[in-house]
């Protein structure tokens, strides 16, 4: 059970020169394992053996303080201006590992993988809440943005029910986000079939929704 040594000189740095983390890594085998997090030596949860980690509190999102160890990755950055952009509370703060049994939402972060809800942690469980759903959608957003300004955006068009699709989106956006005190009615008429790229159309009409009821 590797614990993260304290080194605050190299503390936030993402540098080569991380074989704890490597060795951490190494510790397990079984592939459905995805993660794993680490403490430091006075118990201390920092982060993930490849990820960051945020875990949700009585409506506030706390992430761990990375002063003392640990690599302040470039998507733990933009999660937390994403949240505070959308007026979520953030705290950066020590956290001690227990903690974590008493979070509502656990979730990882790093630029390849994005955003990952954490489903389980040795006999702790958590199921992918409203906070997660929602930073994941603004951080594919800001995907998608960047694909299309690279030109590297590409669509796979197929046949869909395009009435079901509306359905889906605005029952989800019911569920996930704070409407503002409107109503939101979904009416729709006519033959639903259509021809889209299914993914990219659900995210451009969650964010024509979002944009209405700010």
């Amino acid at each position: 059970d590797l614990a993260l040594s304290l080194q605050p000189r190299l503390a936030g740095v993402k540098s080569l020169n991380r074989l704890e983390n490597v060795l951490a890594r190494a510790e397990w085998r079984d592939p459905a394992i995805r993660e794993g997090l680490l403490a430091d030596p006075e118990g201390r949860l920092v982060e993930g053996t490849m990820s960051n980690v945020f875990f949700t509190r009585g409506g506030t999102l706390v992430t761990p303080d990375l002063s003392r160890c640990g690599v302040r990755g470039a998507q733990r950055e933009r999660v937390l201006e994403l949240a505070r952009a959308d007026g979520l509370a953030c705290e950066v703060r020590d956290a001690a590992f227990e903690e974590l049994r008493e979070a509502g939402e656990v979730f990882l972060t790093n630029s390849l993988i994005g955003l990952w809800p954490v489903a389980a942690l040795d006999e702790w469980r958590w199921a992918p809440g409203p906070v997660a759903r929602r930073l994941q959608r603004l951080v594919e957003r800001l995907l998608d943005f960047g694909r299309i300004e690279a030109g590297a955006r590409h669509y796979q068009l197929e046949r869909r029910d395009g009435v079901a699709l509306v359905r889906q989106v605005v029952d989800e956006f019911r569920r996930d986000s704070e409407t503002g005190g409107h109503a939101i009615e979904c009416r729709t008429d006519g033959d639903g079939s259509i021809e889209a790229d299914g993914e990219a159309l659900s995210r451009a009409l969650w964010n024509l929704l979002d944009n209405a009821v700010k």
